[in-house]
């Protein structure tokens, strides 16, 4: 069987040229892998001497070239100003890059480029790069924090990879900030001090001080801090210039005028528009250096084989190091668990809104189906009373007081479809892709239904799907359990407003058998729905109030509300926030079971109004002190 060279351990013995794989990846013998290896390192070694000699401070403000005409540096839009005269840890500006090369059919090994930012293979070797990432760290620092900074859209696989695999927290613009000159993260557990960080994000959209044409994106402070030293950006303020063509081209001239060597690998000709002057096959190497070392691995399908067990196919060859991280691991006998990474305070507050929006929708759904409707439309006294909880952790009303309630059905569910894509990769995509769906399939413009009972079966069906499919997949950690207190506390809201709808019907005469068709409308596993007209008031009570069992009561919802901030706890940087929503949401769930019945089902319209204002005040207090919200949605730009 075919054995594959540790490229760590730095073993590739002799072999000839290399083996073309059905897949497009290549397989590599010993001199073409030393030759390409040797290649890349000169090159690094130049670029990193090109960047410490353009960003070197001058007297008089003049710019170096570093070998290239000035004009040329100064007129890159790679080139950032706040970059002269910062000096990284051990002088090293690209701790991890890649390096894309052409194969010709020939043979030869011609350099397309580089790239700086986040690049994808990185998360086929996570523990190499945690390492250089660490090592990055300012001095002094003796456990490094490193998170990895991407854009708002989810279309990120190279950051979120990396990120999942080597358990670092994925975070945009919005959830750090400075204080004291100190970067920090907002996570449900307080701001946490940043050492480290892994961006994607150009130089003059990292800090809005510093953007051009004065936008407001990015961090205020980042780039201030890291020329400061309080914190390590990588690739390092001016990194982003290696990756420009001009630089690339210039690849012959920048080795020897830094090395004074002749040049192991010639950049690629360009062809028109930009693409490759002729055939070959495209390969990419990860470059991790750490000051003190520096190593070329393999990523993609690029394979190292030993040239005594060279394949006598293609196919005989086993998944090497530039294989699938799961294939490479599994060869190896081992998978190293990544530590879980912190929760952050916009994940966790996106959670609990998204959550709540959907027991939004779904409670306006069963007003549509019991026929309440009409009661909520014309705005009789209690059909509204109070607002959602969505509402008050910081979504749109959106209908849920007054309005058309197949309005209100619409918007909660674009409320929890904006609110599950800020969620980014702790709402699992099967989840987010129901909503999706569902959100795709409702018709644009006004809805009006023409057979609301069946409009308001599927949106029930389509809630419980994309709720389902979360519980199935989410990981059970904090964001779980945020996740489960938006469901809770909006479910038990929803159900004081369908307690409250029913009254009015009630009261106005408007549907006299309003309390059966409210019944019949929890679900088909209420025993009360078949009970029909002999269903009232006390009835609907002691069955949407006070069933302990019944999941869709609001003393069971309640409850494991309760569960879930008792879990959350100290744990958290609100918590006394986390003990005022528990206690009133505990005061509710006390008068819910120790009020009289007769009480109860005398006046139901205040018994829902007074369950609706707790849950409010219990998401508001979360809201103030554990996700606050940040003013404005701050945009990134990735690198090209």
């Amino acid at each position: 069987m075919t054995q594959l060279a540790d490229p760590r351990a730095g073993a590739v013995a002799a072999a000839g040229g290399g083996v073309e794989l059905p897949d497009g990846g290549a397989a590599l013998g010993e001199q073409e892998w030393a030759a390409l290896r040797a290649g890349v390192v000169q090159h690094k070694r130049a670029l990193e001497r090109f960047l410490a000699a353009v960003h070197r401070p001058r007297p008089g403000s003049a710019l170096a070239g570093g070998g290239l005409p000035r004009r040329l540096v100064a007129g890159s839009s790679r080139f950032s100003p706040a970059a002269v005269g910062v000096e990284p840890v051990g002088g090293v500006r690209l701790p991890v890059c890649a390096v894309d090369l052409l194969r010709t059919p020939d043979g030869a090994l011609l350099l397309l480029g580089v790239d700086a930012a986040v690049p994808a293979g990185a998360e086929e070797h996570p523990q190499p790069v945690l390492a250089a990432l660490r090592a990055a760290a300012p001095s002094g620092v003796e456990d490094p924090f490193v998170v990895v900074l991407t854009g708002i859209r989810r279309q990120r696989p190279p950051d979120a990879l990396l990120a999942r695999s080597a358990g670092l927290p994925l975070v945009e613009a919005a959830d750090l900030h400075c204080r004291g000159g100190q970067v920090q993260l907002r996570t449900t557990a307080g701001s946490r001090p940043v050492h480290v960080v892994l961006r994607r994000v150009a130089d003059d959209l990292l800090d809005p001080l510093h953007a051009r044409d004065g936008a407001a994106l990015g961090c205020p402070g980042l780039v201030g801090a890291a020329r400061a030293g309080a914190v390590a950006l990588v690739p390092a303020l001016g990194g982003d210039l290696a990756a420009d063509p001009a630089v690339t081209r210039a690849t012959a001239d920048l080795v020897r005028h830094h090395l004074g060597e002749e040049p192991l690998l010639e950049a690629a000709p360009p062809g028109p528009r930009g693409a490759l002057a002729g055939p070959g096959q495209r390969l990419r190497v990860l470059v991790v250096d750490d000051g003190a070392c520096m190593r070329v691995l393999p990523t993609g399908a690029v394979r190292v084989l030993l040239p005594e067990t060279r394949p006598s196919a293609p196919g005989d060859a086993r998944p090497g190091p530039g294989a699938r991280v799961a294939d490479r691991r599994a060869a190896a006998g081992r998978v190293s668990p990544a530590a879980p990474a912190p929760v952050l305070a916009r994940t966790a507050g996106a959670l609990f809104r998204a959550a709540a929006h959907l027991e939004r929708a779904d409670a306006a759904a069963r007003l549509l189906e019991a026929g309440l409707a009409p009661a909520v439309e014309a705005g009789e006294p209690g059909a509204s009373a109070g607002g959602s909880v969505g509402a008050s952790a910081g979504g749109s009303a959106g209908g849920s007081v007054g309005g058309s309630v197949a309005a209100s059905v619409v918007a909660a569910l674009t409320d929890a479809r904006t609110e599950a894509r800020r969620a980014g990769e702790r709402l699992p995509a099967a989840a987010l892709e129901a909503l999706e769906a569902t959100c795709a399939a409702l018709p644009p413009g006004r809805w009006r239904p023409r057979d609301p009972r069946a409009a308001a079966a599927w949106v029930c069906q389509r809630t419980a799907a994309v709720t389902g499919t979360a519980a199935a997949r989410m990981r059970r950690d904090d964001a779980w359990l945020f996740w489960q207190l938006g469901l809770s506390t909006g479910r038990a809201a929803a159900t004081a407003r369908l307690l409250a709808a029913a009254a009015a019907a009630s009261s106005g005469g408007r549907t006299p058998d309003a309390w059966a068709a409210l019944l019949g409308a929890r679900g088909p596993d209420t025993a009360a729905a078949a009970d029909g007209a002999g269903a009232g008031a006390a009835a609907a009570v002691q069955q949407l109030l006070l069933d302990r069992l019944h999941p869709r009561s609001a003393v069971h919802a309640l409850a494991r509300a309760e569960r879930c901030l008792a879990e959350l706890g100290a744990e958290q940087a609100g918590a006394g926030a986390v003990e005022e929503a528990s206690r009133r949401l505990g005061r509710a769930r006390a008068e819910l079971e120790y009020r009289p019945l007769a009480d109860l089902a005398a006046d139901p319209a205040a018994a829902a109004q007074r369950l609706q204002r707790a849950c409010a005040a219990a998401a508001e207090a979360l809201t103030r002190r554990c996700f606050p919200a940040v003013p404005g949605r701050l945009r990134v730009e990735e690198l090209a």
